[in-house]
């Protein structure tokens, strides 16, 4: 996240329309990486090829990264509801 814009500092409806964001995010990526792996695999078995291993790792971590800010957004949302 960037420093000049902490989640505690967003309003409820900057933070949901970022929920939503990240949730598309991850559901994109969700799929091309399950793709990929399952390209990845086909070309290991078929062709003993591994080119394909680098587009995975950058996927997975794409998807990991994603998937941790909308783990903090769903936090500060939950923490928020808690509160009021």
């Amino acid at each position: 996240m960037s420093t000049t814009t902490k989640l505690k500092d967003l309003p409820i409806e900057a933070l949901q329309e970022k929920r939503k964001r990240f949730r598309a995010f991850v559901i994109i990526l969700g799929v091309i990486t399950f793709l990929a792996v399952v390209a990845f695999l086909y070309a290991a078995v078929v062709g003993s090829s591994y080119k394909l291993s680098i587009p995975l790792g950058g996927f997975s971590m794409a998807l990991f990264l994603c998937a941790l800010i909308l783990k903090q957004i769903e936090d500060e949302l939950k923490s928020r509801n808690l509160k009021a």
